[in-house]
């Protein structure tokens, strides 16, 4: 593996970790449709879940292509150097904030998934 492979998927990683708190936060303030008013546990605790899941997987796979377009490289060369800074961030809250938890951890599994996904799509052509 050489540096610049490396430098891309550690810089995947730190953009990805990075989106989590904007994603989050974008889910959290979102405004609920006037359809789920009359629903409150899923207008609270269902609905801004969806809504961080479906971010964090467009902008994960977005990210990982234009990556995969701007670097000239087929996908993440290395997916430990892609998810350390994931893992990292992720013990660091456990630390420190541990209800960020479940929030950031919605945010993240999409990540992951599509790191993971995407690296061994190319081991597989």
């Amino acid at each position: 593996m050489n540096f610049k492979n490396a430098a891309v998927s550690l810089i995947l990683g730190l953009a990805l970790s990075y989106s989590f708190i904007w994603i989050v936060g974008i889910g959290a303030g979102a405004v609920t449709p006037d359809a789920l008013a009359g629903y409150t546990y899923f207008a609270l605790n269902v609905y801004p879940n969806i809504l961080i899941i479906i971010l964090s997987s467009v902008f994960s796979v977005g990210i990982v292509a234009a990556l995969h377009k701007a670097a000239a490289l087929k996908a993440v060369r290395s997916t430990s150097l892609a998810l350390a800074p994931i893992f990292a961030y992720l013990v660091y809250l456990l630390f420190t904030v541990p209800a960020a938890i479940p929030s950031i951890g919605v945010a993240a599994v999409p990540a992951i998934a599509a790191v993971i996904y995407i690296s061994f799509l190319k081991e597989r052509v």
